[in-house]
This record gives structure tokens, C-alpha cells and sequence, in this order.
């Protein structure tokens, strides 16, 4: 009789076990068959585009820890300070918490195609991030169309970067509509450069960069946005757009001529002009 009782408490045990196992299951994966299947494809095109060019990254940066960061986009076109940025960024990031990608262009349907300079994916959300190699006095608001930098005495304008920004994060969430409460757009200036008007906590210089990053501590994208995501932009990062494409599509924007959008159904293999 004892050893009834025994064995019947050992298949409870192994009951309430498979229980416990198939509950955390559906609550780690609250995707149908077939979102999960498109998720796990997501990720195999990431990684086999990672192992593809991951040779190119190693040799381009001679960062030690690239791999561990997951896949980036060809820095071909970097600025040298983009490029500092992003070796900083690889350096202080833990590599299991985030996802860097450079200089990716993608289709959008209000632009044509946009450039974006950094994109940093993680559990604690996107951050779209770009980037101001611009040094003396900036003078700006969040609402201003044109933001001010002087330098030596001299006044030159530019395009308000958290506006320029707003269409960056936008292009991405016809992309990725699953995302769309998980993006944080953010401003990085040079550290030669000085704010001389108030700013929002999104801008900053490249050096407080990890730390705002780093301080978004909630968890807002699931690990299956998260594989969708990263599949999704190493999938966008093989778009095809030349840096002379994108000069000229920058010279017809805002020179005022109209554009035909490029339906989001092409967003590979791209060959039209982009604008950032």
C-alpha cells in the first residue's frame, strides 16, 4: 500500500510538472503555429545574412566583440564619428541585451526610402537613433522647422533632427507594425558640439548615449518581436540603394518635385532614390 501511495504521488508530481511546463510555454509564446513558424524563419534569414558578412564587419572595425552583437549593416558609409559611436556602442552594450544595425536604408511610403543611422534592438525596446557630427553653439526647440548651429561667428541652419527623426521611426512601423509602442527616437550630437538652448532628454551627446539607453529598464518586446525584429531588419539591410541615389533623391525632396512611392511589398532590392 505504501508503495501505491508512493507512486501515485509521483505521477502527480509529473502532472502538475507537465502542467507548469505547457502554461510558461504559452505565456513565453503567445503566437499562433504559424506566426512562430514565420518567426523562426525571421531568424534563420538573420543568421545565415550575419554569417555572411560578418567577415567584412570584423575587417571594416576591428571591434572584438561584433559578433556577439548580433548582425549590422555594412558601415562602408559611415562618418568617422558614426563609426566611433558605433564602437563605443559595441564596447558598452552587454552583446546578449542588444542588437546593433548601421546605416540601413528601407522603403517608405511617404519618402520613397529613408536612411537611418543606428538602430539598437532590444527586449527594453528600438531605439532609432540619429546622428549629428556638428560642432560649436546648436540653438533649437522641438517644434522649430530649422534648428541654428554657430560656429566661428557664423550661423548655419538644418532640419529640426527630432522631426527628421519622427519620419525615421515612422518608416520603421509600416515595417514592423507589431512594434509600434516600443520606439524610442533619439538625437545624438558630437561632443565638440555645446547646447545653448534647452533640450528634450532625447537629445544628447554620444557620450550619455549607453546610459540613456541603458536606463529604459522595463520590458516591452517579447522575445518573439524581438527575433521578428531582427529578422525583419537584417532582411531590410540588403536593400540596394547607392550613396549617389541618395544625394540625388535628397537634391529632388528638397528641391520640391514630386515623388512616386515605392510600395512597401519592394522593400528588397531596392534601386530608387532614398531620402533621410
Amino acid at each position: 500500500m505504501d508503495q501505491d501511495f508512493f507512486i501515485s504521488v509521483l505521477w502527480i508530481i509529473f502532472f502538475v510538472w507537465i502542467y507548469k511546463k505547457i502554461k510558461n510555454r504559452k505565456k513565453r509564446n503567445p503566437y499562433s503555429e504559424t506566426e512562430s513558424l514565420d518567426i523562426k524563419r525571421r531568424l534563420s534569414e538573420a543568421q545565415s545574412i550575419r554569417s555572411n558578412h560578418t567577415a567584412k564587419w570584423s575587417t571594416d572595425t576591428g571591434i572584438s566583440n561584433n559578433e556577439m552583437h548580433g548582425h549590422r549593416c555594412y558601415i562602408d558609409d559611415l562618418t568617422s564619428y558614426e563609426y566611433l559611436l558605433v564602437k563605443h556602442l559595441a564596447e558598452h552594450l552587454d552583446p546578449k541585451e542588444y542588437y546593433i544595425f548601421n546605416n540601413i536604408t528601407i522603403p517608405s511610403s511617404v519618402t520613397v526610402t529613408t536612411q537611418i543611422d543606428h538602430i539598437i534592438v532590444s527586449k527594453y525596446g528600438i531605439f532609432v537613433i540619429e546622428n549629428k557630427d556638428y560642432s560649436g553653439w546648436i540653438f533649437g526647440h522641438k517644434n522649430q522647422k530649422k534648428w541654428t548651429q554657430t560656429l566661428w561667428g557664423k550661423k548655419s541652419h538644418f532640419q529640426n533632427p527630432i522631426l527628421q527623426n519622427f519620419a525615421h521611426v515612422s518608416a520603421l512601423k509600416e515595417h514592423m507594425p507589431f512594434l509600434k509602442k516600443s520606439f524610442y527616437s533619439v538625437i545624438v550630437f558630437s561632443e565638440e558640439s555645446e547646447f545653448k538652448t534647452e533640450m528634450p532628454p532625447s537629445v544628447m551627446h554620444g557620450d550619455d548615449l549607453v546610459d540613456y539607453i541603458e536606463s529604459k529598464k522595463k520590458e516591452i518586446v517579447s522575445e518573439g518581436e524581438l527575433l521578428m525584429a531582427i529578422g525583419k531588419l537584417s532582411v531590410l539591410c540588403q536593400t540596394q540603394v547607392t550613396a549617389e541615389q541618395h544625394a540625388e533623391n535628397l537634391e529632388v525632396i528638397h528641391s520640391g518635385e514630386g515623388l512616386t512611392p515605392i510600395p512597401l511589398s519592394t522593400q528588397t532590392g531596392v534601386t530608387a532614390s532614398t531620402t533621410k
